[in-house]
């Protein structure tokens, strides 16, 4: 049946939290097995959280399915990191599937599910890359960010309602590609 890790986070109204990951996640082969992974993230009123995900590394022979849900409530915000790697070096990387939902004052700001199997072809969704990198701004539009702090590889979507996602297809989870972007968010 697998590996299960659940996250709950509560941020009261008015209140601000940052959560900082000390380090990156590998998910190993699990030999048949899957895991499960799920955060779920209420924001009352006016709450601030900032969470600097560490990579998060899908090893050949791995099989995992995340949930992340973001409930905002009036003037809440949420800016996060989330770095996403396929395999270790010299690995191709396993299955990973991905289910985001963020609603802002109970209507839907932001719905994708994203899934990277390499034992399918992904050369239309990630080409030769290997590393997803994505800066999330919730609940308000990131600021403006120069093509020099944001690199020439990211790409900035606005949603349509108050959200900002900043994304950059990399090889390699050290170059950092949207560390810059990160401390200027």
């Amino acid at each position: 049946t697998g590996d299960l890790i659940e996250v709950d986070v509560s941020v009261a109204p008015d209140t601000a939290l940052e959560i900082i990951e000390p380090s990156g996640t590998v998910a190993y082969d699990m030999r048949g097995g899957s895991a499960r992974w799920s955060v779920h993230v209420h924001l009352a009123e006016n709450a601030r959280l900032r969470w600097h995900g560490k990579p998060f590394i899908i090893a050949h022979g791995a099989n995992v399915s995340r949930e992340v849900r973001v409930d905002l409530d009036a003037g809440a915000t949420a800016t996060l990191r989330e770095i996403l790697v396929l395999g270790r070096s010299g690995e191709r990387g396993g299955s990973f599937a991905q289910r985001t939902r963020v609603n802002h004052q109970g209507h839907p700001l932001l719905v994708e599910d994203l899934v990277l199997n390499t034992h399918q072809s992904l050369t239309g969704l990630l080409g030769p890359w290997r590393v997803v990198d994505t800066v999330s701004v919730l609940g308000r539009r990131a600021p403006p960010t120069p093509k020099a702090i944001v690199g020439d590889t990211a790409q900035r979507f606005e949603l349509e309602g108050p959200g900002t996602l900043i994304r950059s297809l990399s090889g390699q989870a050290h170059a950092g590609c949207l560390d810059s972007t990160w401390r200027v968010i």
